[in-house]
């Protein structure tokens, strides 16, 4: 049998076995060392070209929502685009996404307004806490279903701080402004509808297109309480309310009468929508009776 050659070091010497046992033990190392894959590239920025697209795709994938929430990711990922495109960006990334955040926190300064939309009073204004948290929380949804798609690995957002929406910002209403709100109601055009949105508002602090989507045979008088169908996230709940507002109810429906129970509950009284079931922005206007109250619909939500 063929006999392995020596090795000798460089001296001429004939290494010792510990030496060559050690090295057969680091050669075998080198054998059976594998050599670990290299971690992928980060991917946390798209070409802003493809985003109105993808904001269609997003939504289209989106069964399980209802049909209020969808507006409302299309309307927030419709800013976005927007702003893409007055500012002229060619990607979308962390930095865009803190500019987008900026410019919507801060664009109403100095005499200035947001979306270019200086008719509009709402623009000209500080905006919301709870609607700059909105459009973070589209955003993440987005950015994590376009992980989930294999587009990104890691989203934009991943490094913006969330927008901070504090439970102590909202001022709620003093008994003296409930009654205030109860009293400017009473002189409406429509004081018995009225008075029971105020006082339904109040007691059960539901949102305003819940109100608006409420049917006959939602509103159970004998148990007081009612159906919200189709709330947030496309859920069901029962709500009760007291005896006052079953009584702002009972007179309403008395007066008004009705068909069906599949009817809305709450009908506009004037207007080209006349006997059509309540809108939220018919509902918004109900503030104009307040004067010395910054009053929203969505706000009464803030006395529960």
């Amino acid at each position: 049998m063929q006999s392995t050659p020596t090795s000798f070091t460089n001296d001429g010497q004939r290494p010792s076995p510990h030496a060559r046992q050690a090295a057969r033990r680091s050669a075998v190392y080198r054998r059976g060392k594998k050599t670990e894959p290299s971690a992928p590239a980060i991917c946390d920025s798209f070409d802003a070209a493809r985003l109105p697209a993808l904001v269609e795709s997003w939504i289209s994938a989106s069964d399980s929502c209802s049909p209020t929430t969808l507006a409302s990711r299309r309307e927030r990922l419709g800013r976005l685009i927007w702003f893409a495109e007055r500012e002229r960006l060619t990607r979308i990334g962390t930095d865009e996404l803190r500019a987008f955040l900026r410019y919507a926190k801060h664009a109403h300064e100095n005499g200035g307004c947001r979306w270019d939309n200086a008719e509009h009073v709402a623009c000209r204004e500080p905006i919301k806490p709870s609607r700059l948290k909105a459009f973070y929380s589209s955003f993440r949804s987005f950015f994590n279903w376009m992980i989930k798609e294999g587009d990104l690995n890691l989203s934009p957002l991943a490094r913006v701080e969330a927008p901070i929406d504090r439970a102590d910002q909202i001022t709620p209403f003093t008994d003296e402004q409930v009654q205030s709100l109860l009293t400017a109601a009473a002189g409406t055009f429509a004081p018995r509808r009225d008075r029971a949105i105020v006082l339904l508002l109040l007691d059960t602090g539901i949102r305003a297109f819940e109100l608006c989507g409420l049917r006959v045979k939602d509103v159970n008088l004998d148990s007081c309480h009612i159906t919200v169908r189709d709330g947030k996230g496309g859920k069901s709940r029962a709500v009760p309310f007291d005896r006052d507002t079953r009584r702002a109810l009972f007179d309403y429906l008395t007066e008004r009468g009705f068909e069906s129970e599949e009817e809305p509950y709450f009908l506009a009284e004037w207007g080209l929508r006349a006997g059509d079931g309540l809108t939220p922005t018919g509902l918004g206007q109900i503030k104009s009776v307040i004067v010395w109250v910054s009053f929203y619909p969505h706000s009464l939500r803030s006395l529960r």
